[in-house]
């Protein structure tokens, strides 16, 4: 999602230590003053950006602000345990940090759903009362700090620490249930000090209802990787509560029972910046939803499948469907604020990326000229270096520019992203992977058609999880029962689109997982990523690869790689230590001046994320490992096994350039 950069004025220093790494060439000038408008937004446009409701409803407004963290008085959603969680705790419209947004309705259509989760608070009359969730600002915004200057970065990647806020929310309501002090404080502030005994045993029910939802969808998500500041797994966390919403609302014959397959969250990505997400043909890491087909509707655009994408988005964080109870026109009801989502899509549209600014350090003409000869595959005039082999750049090839594809109007244009199959690109595979192995029992969704007019159906068991996301995106839409409702029965996500892969993958001997163990456990995963990997027929169905994306505004989204598994742009134009997943050797460790002396150079194994003070030499934020209020990602077990899911290899595109030609490089990222 979109927002401005705007530069706040004075922060503190961060605590980082000072080291070569946090120098640049040249001094850093005093920020300016800020324009009126900032990546294209005024401050209003901002603000309401900030504090719009998509329909998210995580609970009561008022549990949200009277919930306690376990073992302590401290509130989870008070600003203090936000800020330690690195969200953005400037306050918006909503009275809430940014991102933070309130959510009302009063159809009790819509929140059918929401009655089959929650039926004491619909009996109660609660879920009509003001509830707490997250709109798309929420992940898409970051400040970023350089020696006392805050910057705001609208649309870049939020650093927040998701997981764990979610598990201390939780852990914080599992206490309140059990802990008679601390209940007696939350009934207090939610139901006032003059409430009935009465009032306080449907309190405790209503907790209890949320309570079993939560924990059913958080041991479906357990995972013991830790995803740490600025990654999550959106998909698996958006799968999981599509399988919620179709299955777990769905008793057994066996009284009590529910049916739930455990498929673990763990393959987290890093949060994408959003501001070019519009004019791209399809969006996500691997692609799997179509941003296509736009209608003008009342004289403006929409474009149903952006409208699909943010619905899938919505529904992850915490939006309710009532996939039980289909409409006439077999829609569903959902709390999914549609119009809102429109207009959200429409001021996105209008955000640009962030340009550098000077006061991190003026950019180097000459490097600028090098680094752009570098970047699209030309010839350097003075040496005659040619670079148009990928090993020491041509990114255009693979990444086109948003700057690039403005028409005569001044407006951007579609970019038809290319992709990369993953044993071609060799980074790791999970994310999309798992996207493929999600399977489901249907539940609600049993006989089902899969897409409105579509023969095929659901059948009861082992259903992909990508397709009953799609079938439940394309009814929400036509249960709104509003302008679109027709539009998406017929069109939505169903288009399919040929991909534009780049290169096939090699016909070659493949070490599908390396560096792992034989272990019984490890030969399982082996098998999961050979089942994955060898499904070359089905790749374009479920979309067995990565997409190369427009690359403006680039310098200020770190970390890098899908996984964010690279910490910084001149980290990327190096080599991994982990092997590569073909048969070819890894590359040799190259020589680099890094950290400010030469020796032999590869991707950084350990370092720290959640730093917002800025690196411009490096491109990309301080990331010394073991810095105070950071997490700290790992390549490697401390026995020396990789991670799943944190491989940092492939991509090793400019990993032959000498270190004059990459400096060169950097120098020109910055400049997108």
């Amino acid at each position: 999602m979109k927002i401005t950069l705007v530069i706040a004025g004075f922060a503190l220093a961060s605590l980082i230590g000072c080291s070569q790494q946090q120098t640049t060439t040249n001094k850093p000038q005093e920020p300016p003053k800020p324009p009126e408008k900032w990546q294209g937004w005024t401050k209003q446009e901002q603000s309401w950006w900030y504090s719009t409701t998509q329909g998210s409803r995580l609970l009561p407004e008022s549990w949200a602000k009277a919930l306690e963290k376990k073992g302590s008085t401290d509130k989870v959603f008070g600003d203090d345990n936000l800020k330690s969680l690195n969200y953005i705790t400037e306050h918006n419209t909503s009275g809430w940090p940014i991102g933070f947004v309130v959510d009302t309705q009063s159809d009790q259509s819509r929140l059918s759903g929401a009655k089959l989760t929650y039926p004491t608070m619909a009996a109660n009359g609660d879920l009509e009362k003001p509830w707490f969730g997250l709109n798309c600002s929420a992940c898409h915004t970051n400040d970023m700090t350089y020696q006392g200057h805050t910057m705001r970065l609208d649309g870049a990647p939020t650093l927040g620490d998701f997981q764990t806020m979610l598990e201390e929310m939780l852990d914080g309501l599992k206490e309140t249930s059990t802990d008679g002090a601390k209940f007696d404080r939350f009934a207090t502030a939610v139901l006032g000090g003059s409430a009935t005994d009465a009032q306080k045993t449907t309190l405790r029910r209503e907790l209890g209802e949320l309570i079993a939802w939560e924990a059913n969808l958080a041991a479906k998500n357990d995972t013991p990787l830790r995803y740490g500041h600025g990654r999550l797994d959106a998909q698996g966390h958006i799968l999981n509560k599509i399988e919620m919403l179709a299955v777990l609302a769905k008793p057994t014959a066996e009284v009590g029972k529910q049916v739930a397959i455990a498929t673990p969250s763990d393959a987290p990505a890093s949060y994408p910046f959003i501001w070019d997400a519009p004019i791209e043909d399809v969006v996500q890491y691997n692609g799997i939803v179509a941003n296509s087909p736009e209608y003008t509707i009342r004289g403006n655009v929409t474009n149903i499948g952006a409208l699909g994408r943010n619905i899938g988005e919505v529904i992850g964080v915490f939006g309710q469907v009532d996939t039980k109870t289909p409409t006439l026109i077999q829609g569903y009801n959902s709390t999914v604020q549609i119009s809102n989502l429109i207009d959200l899509e429409r001021r996105l549209i209008t955000l640009d990326p962030p340009k550098w600014p000077d006061w991190l350090g003026k950019l180097d003409d000459a490097k600028l000229a090098l680094g752009k000869t570098i970047y699209e595959g030309g010839t350097d005039s003075a040496t005659g270096r040619n670079y148009h082999d990928m090993a020491l750049g041509n990114c255009a090839s693979c990444h086109e520019n948003q700057k690039d594809v403005k028409n005569t109007e001044g407006k951007y244009t579609s970019i038809t992203v290319s992709f990369q199959p993953l044993q071609e690109g060799q980074t790791d595979i999970w994310l999309a992977c798992n996207t493929y192995r999600f399977q489901s029992d249907s539940g609600w969704l049993d006989g089902r058609r899969v897409l409105p007019l579509s023969s095929e159906r659901f059948g009861a068991t082992n259903v992909s999880v990508a397709k009953m996301l799609k079938h439940t995106v394309v009814e929400a839409i036509a249960g709104d029962a509003g302008d679109l409702a027709a539009k998406a029965w017929h069109d939505l996500v169903g288009q399919r689109y040929k991909s534009n892969l780049l290169r096939a993958p090699p016909p070659s001997r493949v070490v599908y997982l390396p560096g792992l163990k034989d272990t019984v456990a490890n030969r399982a995963k082996q098998n999961q990523a050979k089942e994955c990997l060898t499904q070359n027929a089905a790749a374009d169905s479920f979309n067995l690869h990565y997409k190369a994306r427009p690359l403006d505004g680039i310098w200020a989204t770190a970390p890098y790689l899908h996984n964010g598994s690279v910490p910084t742009l001149y980290d990327l134009l190096l080599p991994a230590t982990v092997m590569n997943e073909s048969d070819k050797p890894p590359p040799a460790p190259v020589q680099c001046d890094r950290d400010g002396a030469d020796k032999a150079c590869t991707r950084p194994d350990d370092f720290s994320v959640g730093s917002r003070e800025y690196d411009p030499r490096l491109a990309g934020f301080v990331s010394t490992p073991n810095l105070p209020g950071t997490s700290e990602f790992h390549v490697y077990q401390a026995d020396g096994e990789p991670v799943l899911g944190n491989y940092n290899n492939g991509h090793y595109y400019g990993v032959a350039l000498d270190d004059k030609e990459r400096w060169a490089l950097v120098e020109y990222l910055k400049s997108l």
